[in-house]
Order: structure tokens, then sequence, then C-alpha cells
């Protein structure tokens, strides 16, 4: 069922515009074992997502906490506000960046998808959507 799914919608590429490309690059990222780059492109995404993980992980260390609280007590004390100066700078760009690559591939894949309905009726696509939009409203 999932094969003739699959085929259902590739076949759908024949009459959209720029339809080769777009199956080309939708099967990148859909399909590690499309290709090599969409097996460089999968390899990427992990290792995103792997990062993204391991900075979370750094900032709910205790150790990590207490440097963030004798910052914060260091700005006061100078007469400066201490929200600017809690997130360490390194992490703070590690979560930047890891947004926007979240933000890169789930919106590229919706605008390559060979059907937006399927594709927010898809749960992992909607987790994705879900887990990069708090960034955007924060």
């Amino acid at each position: 069922d999932e094969i003739s799914d699959v085929q259902r919608e590739l076949a759908r590429y024949g009459a959209a515009r720029c339809g080769r490309l777009r199956r080309r690059l939708w099967l990148t990222m859909e399909n590690p074992g499309y290709s090599l780059p969409s097996k460089l492109f999968s390899c990427v995404s992990i290792s995103v997502v792997l990062a993204s993980i391991a900075a979370m992980c750094i900032h709910s260390l205790p150790e990590y906490q207490a440097r963030e609280a004798a910052a914060a007590v260091a700005a006061v004390a100078a007469g400066r506000s201490p929200e600017g100066v809690r997130d360490d700078p390194v992490l703070r760009r590690l979560e930047y960046f890891c947004i926007a690559w979240f933000s890169f591939e789930v919106s590229s894949r919706l605008l390559l998808a060979p059907s937006t309905r399927n594709f927010f009726c898809h749960p992992l696509n909607l987790i994705e959507i879900v887990s990069v939009l708090p960034f955007y409203l924060t």
C-alpha cells in the first residue's frame, strides 16, 4: 500500500510546473536511499537534530544554570538588565542555526510536496511544524 501511495504521489509531478526538478528534490529530501545527495541531506538533518538535543542537554546542566545565574547577578551589579546576559552566545547561535535548518527543511518539503493536503495529513510533518512555531511566536 505504501509503495502504491508513493507511486501515485510521484505521478502527480508529471503535470506540475517544473515537475521533474520538483520530483527529484522531493525524493532527495524524503528518501535517503534515493541518491548520494539524499544520503548527505539526511546525514546533515540528523546531525542538526543531534546538535539541537545536545544544546538542550547542556542548557539543563546544573553547572550551566549556575554560570547563567552568576552572569545575571554580575549584570545587575553593573547596573544592566540581566535578560540579555543569560544566554551563552555560542548556544544561542547554535539554536538559531538549528531553527533555521528546521524551518528550511519543513518549508521546502511543503513547497515540493506533490500534495499539500497529504503533507498536512502526515503526523510527522505536523510535529515538525509545531516544534518550529514556538520559536517564531516568542
